[in-house]
């Protein structure tokens, strides 16, 4: 939690792969873009039990339509879009921050919530995405093409990884144990 903007920092919201092959999270550009367009072995991706789209999905967002939202984030807004790119990402990949340069000036979003809600009406699913620009004549934007993975804000417990778990014969005490790291489990007597 401590990681991801918006939230707060929290010792047993402390992140974790949801893998058991102990292969470190994705840290390069080329790694996280392989990771966000295959299916990798990991818990949450059990295709019997979700829709795929849940676990990868894909948006195309006009630059105009984007531009327009940040109108709302900054009184003027941006102007045409120039440029879009990811500044920071938390150590699991997820978008922390977001730079938005247009002919007019540039704006910062940071936070979770934040950056899920100015790409989409709608919000993207999950901060776990990449963006790919498609350019104009000209060369400014025309429209974005996101490749995320997930749905939700990747703290606490992952509802298709503790099922997936589950399935792989890991008892609610191990599942527990790994999403909320450090916490200790007990029987209220009321």
């Amino acid at each position: 939690a401590g990681e991801t903007g918006g939230w707060f920092k929290a010792a047993y919201l402390t992140g974790g792969r949801d893998s058991g092959d102990g292969k470190p999270e994705p840290k390069t550009p080329w790694e996280n873009e392989r990771w966000l367009k295959t299916f990798p072995a990991v818990y949450c991706n059990i295709p019997e039990y979700m829709h795929p789209a849940h676990f990868r999905w894909s948006r195309s967002i006009s630059a105009a339509d984007l531009a327009e939202r940040l109108k709302r984030r900054k009184k003027g807004g941006v102007g045409a879009l120039k440029r879009v790119r990811v500044l920071a990402r938390s150590v699991s990949g997820n978008v922390n921050k977001v730079l938005f340069e247009g002919t007019k000036g540039r704006l910062i979003i940071d936070k979770e919530a934040g950056v899920r809600g100015v790409f989409s009406v709608s919000s993207l699913r999950n901060t776990m995405f990449l963006i790919e620009a498609e350019r104009d004549a000209k060369g400014l934007l025309s429209e974005l093409l996101v490749y995320g993975g997930g749905w939700g804000h990747n703290v606490g417990l992952c509802q298709y990884g503790a099922l997936g778990r589950a399935l792989a014969g890991q008892d609610f005490r191990t599942i527990l144990a790994h999403y909320f790291r450090g916490a200790t489990l007990k029987r209220l007597d009321y």
